[in-house]
């Protein structure tokens, strides 16, 4: 096995990527959570079902709290936590240990919850609660084999350059009204459908695609308002397909919002040199997502009546 590199700097640097590649593993899987509880708490407020729409509050509860677990341990710019002094395996030890309670709570909560949902014959909301048990079932499975995942995948890294990357977001003011065609290019099935979702209720228009070849396809055929692109696609980078997109005169005036689990500083610059619109780090804030479509979608309409006006 190959030694760990002396330069302190080197170290460092391959714990800090480290650190965006576990938030990576768990990030989705917490996102799923998050947001198809939330959906399925407005849905149960709104239909006078109090007692799914507190099952649907504790599921939230426990999703935030592993997000929280997660910012402590893997660091986020927006805290201030971000910390390199940790022995890689104890870190696991001690993050797999505190995401595990909360991650079993959640899986006997939709177990209950789709029992009782059989039980009354209310199954709108067992499609859904599927999703967030599966989610939940992965995160189990990467908390039980965590340390042997960090200690691979840190081998592993010795042999090719450090990765630098992840993003930071910030609260951006709030919601428009503009709507639009949206087309969602996320490589993780669950993730993507929830986004979609999300964005519809908002009253867009939205495709969704998992790779970027077929992203590129689509946009050439179609003319579409706004892109949300996530850094990892099924067939290429996230970075890659903005930069084919902003090279192509067909597509270049098409805002891309990127999206990441990622939580640093570095790639919101770099997308943004790239031509990236904005930048949403995962699990989206609801409204953070509707002011930063909305923002954008407006944006692109007034460019629009613009060149209308000005003939180009």
């Amino acid at each position: 096995m190959d030694e760990i590199p002396v330069n302190p700097l080197e170290v460092m640097a391959r714990k800090r990527a480290l650190m965006s590649h576990l938030r990576q593993e768990l990030i989705p899987h917490v996102n799923a959570i998050l947001g198809y509880s939330e959906m399925m708490l407005e849905d149960a407020e709104s239909s006078g079902r109090s007692d799914e729409a507190k099952g649907m509050g504790q599921l939230r509860t426990l999703g935030k709290r592993m997000l929280s677990t997660i910012n402590t341990h893997l660091g986020s710019t927006k805290t201030g936590t971000i910390r390199l002094d940790f022995n890689v395996e104890k870190l696991c030890e001690r993050l797999s240990s505190e995401m595990r309670q909360p991650v079993d709570e959640i899986i006997s909560a939709c177990s209950e919850l789709l029992d009782a949902g059989r039980r009354s014959a209310q199954s709108d909301l067992n499609g859904d609660l599927l999703k967030v048990r599966q989610s939940g079932d992965n995160l189990r499975i990467i908390c039980d084999g965590m340390v042997e995942l960090a200690r691979d995948w840190f081998t592993r890294s010795l042999k090719e350059p450090v990765y630098q990357a992840a993003p930071d977001d910030e609260v951006s003011a709030g919601r428009k009204n503009e709507k639009g065609s949206i087309l969602v290019v996320e490589g993780n099935d669950v993730n993507r459908e929830l986004l979609s979702r999300q964005l519809e209720r908002e009253g867009h228009n939205l495709t969704s695609v998992s790779g970027g070849a077929e992203a590129l396809q689509l946009l050439l055929k179609r003319k579409l308002d706004l892109v949300l692109l996530d850094l990892v696609t099924s067939d290429m980078s996230g970075l890659e397909l903005l930069q084919r997109l902003k090279s192509d005169v067909e597509t270049a005036d098409i805002p891309v919002i990127m999206i990441s689990s990622l939580d640093e500083v570095d790639s919101v610059v770099r997308c943004i040199d790239m031509g990236a619109e904005d930048y949403l780090v995962k699990p989206f804030n609801t409204i953070l997502l509707r002011a930063r479509t909305g923002a954008a979608l407006e944006r692109n309409a007034c460019a629009i009546r613009k060149r209308i006006i000005s003939g180009n």
